[in-house]
């Protein structure tokens, strides 16, 4: 049933101070108020009639009619009805209809309202370079009981999300931002052109901010550009083309509620005794209070933690992680590598936080690194408590552009390999079997990693996205059956992406994103 809201009859004089004229009635199908989702098709109807003669079939004249979608301040559509895809903010968009005589340029007006809500949930994220310019793909992920799962592709999506405007050129990662108990995260897209580092929400994809513009003076240090980023608890770092990071850190008065953007960058990079030269962040969850850093010019890692209910000085912390006890034989030290490499690492949510990293040795022997890190009440030192350390039988695999991924709780290394590194191999860790679990046939990967997530959140660590140098972006199943299993499932694929530069699994909320 059509419902009528309010129709005014105007004459245009150019600077649309309408003066009424009469006859003509507009409502809309089924009412006034349009529910639509970002990046969706929706359609809009309006019915349009003579109040005095009831007719309708003059106003479907478009010899004798203009038509006018107006939204938010802008013209989204210009036939009788409208439909198209909605790139309104979610909210609610307030909109005014026209029907407008050709001949006398007098205008009938409605107003609507068009409630836009998000799809834009957990899946993947794809940042990749074509034709010269940053593009980004997100896959929406769904996987409802009882249901076959669905993968929603949203090709290009910064214009889409953001009123048709280019991302930018020169893409090099993402990097998720979560506000702590404070809702929806946000990504952090790094490129080197165009609008330079941007800051997009994770629940409309919109952007939020340009990164420049939370530095003091909203402008990076003279010849630096963020190459990562580490968002963690109350504090946020960036680290910058010198091998430096730069720091800034949430006011006490907001906690717990940790929210993005409440304090601007130190354009004065931390001071480390000795100096340094960051080559790596690993960073778990804020619940575990713990950062790691790896400084290549000391070779040891460093740390620090965050507990915002403090006021310290974050500039200024930031020390060698020590053991405790003594390193055992075998253990590499983490405050003396030497010409050991580091080749992936990572933190799990738990407390104490356990750092797994994976080394290279001069010799080419690959080895797993574990040990527990945990941080001292008051003091703020990382102490380190060695776990295991063990040879890595994959040198027959590895090339130098090999790729990990550690799965846990299971206990597996994914791992890329072969001459043209277009091999997906597994590493069982308790039986100490190695398998190839797919060939990709000469075409390189370029891109690994795993759908963590917190939880017991439903095929957590059992999807693995795989980025192709020829621009295909795939989502694989490697639960356990299935990845010992010698058949690789392929649950979805998308190409022609360009050339893919970082994938991220986007977990959408703080408590959905523990790096696990």
């Amino acid at each position: 049933m059509a419902i009528l809201l309010l129709a005014g009859c105007y004459k245009d004089k150019g600077n649309y101070n309408y003066l009424p004229f009469g006859d003509v009635q507009i409502s809309f199908l089924p009412n006034s108020s349009f529910p639509a989702t970002i990046g969706s098709e929706f359609t809009m109807e309006a019915t349009i009639k003579s109040v005095s003669t009831n007719d309708t079939t003059r106003f479907y004249d478009s010899d004798l009619y203009d038509y006018e979608w107006n939204a938010n301040g802008n013209i989204i559509g210009t036939d009788k009805s409208f439909t198209g895809m909605c790139m309104l903010p979610t909210g609610q968009a307030r909109g005014l209809y026209s029907v407008i005589d050709k001949k006398t340029g007098e205008r009938s007006m409605a107003t609507f309202v068009v409630n836009v809500s998000s799809s834009i949930n957990v899946g993947w994220m794809v940042l990749s370079e074509k034709d010269g310019k940053s593009e980004l793909t997100y896959i929406k992920w769904q996987n409802p009981s009882n249901a076959p799962q669905v993968f929603t592709p949203y090709l290009n999506a910064y214009p889409l999300f953001n009123q048709g405007k280019e991302l930018g050129s020169q893409p090099v990662k993402m990097v998720e931002h979560y506000g702590i108990q404070a809702g929806e995260s946000e990504i952090l897209i790094i490129q080197n052109g165009g609008q330079g580092p941007v800051e997009i929400s994770g629940k409309t994809l919109a952007r939020v901010i340009n990164t420049e513009q939370e530095v003091i003076g909203e402008k990076f240090p003279a010849g630096v550009k963020p190459v990562d980023a580490a968002y963690y608890g109350g504090s946020d770092y960036l680290l910058g083309s010198d091998n430096k990071l730069y720091s800034r850190s949430s006011p006490t008065e907001t906690f717990p509620m940790i929210i993005q953007h409440n304090r601007a960058y130190n354009p004065d990079p931390i001071r480390v005794e000795g100096g340094s030269k960051i080559t790596r962040m690993t960073v778990a969850s804020y619940q575990t209070n713990v950062m790691l850093f790896y400084d290549d010019l000391n070779k040891r890692w460093l740390g620090t933690t965050n507990n915002s209910i403090y006021e310290f000085d974050i500039y200024k912390i930031l020390s060698p992680v020590v053991s405790s006890p003594a390193f055992p034989d075998g253990f590499t030290p983490v405050h003396n590598y030497g010409t050991t490499t580091i080749v992936y690492s990572d933190l799990t949510d738990t407390y104490p936080s356990e750092a797994r990293n994976i080394l290279k040795t001069a010799g080419g022997q690959y080895r797993y690194q574990r040990f527990n890190a945990s941080y001292g009440a008051w003091t703020y030192n990382i102490t380190c408590t060695p776990l295991s350390e063990i040879i890595l039988p994959v040198n027959s695999y590895v090339t130098d552009k090999s790729l990990f991924q550690i799965l846990v709780p299971r206990k597996f290394i994914i791992f890329t390999g072969g001459a043209a590194n277009d091999k997906v191999y597994y590493y069982n860790l308790e039986t100490d079997a190695i398998g190839l679990y797919k060939d990709f046939g000469g075409t390189s990967i370029v891109s690994l990693r795993m759908n963590k997530s917190a939880g017991n959140a439903r095929n957590k660590n059992e999807h693995l996205g795989i980025g192709l140098s020829n621009g295909t972006f795939l989502v694989m199943d490697v639960a356990t059956m299935i990845l010992t299993g010698g058949t690789p499932v392929e649950l979805y694929r998308v190409e022609g992406l360009g050339t893919i530069k970082d994938i991220i699994y986007k977990a959408y909320n703080f408590g959905n994103g523990f790096n696990s």
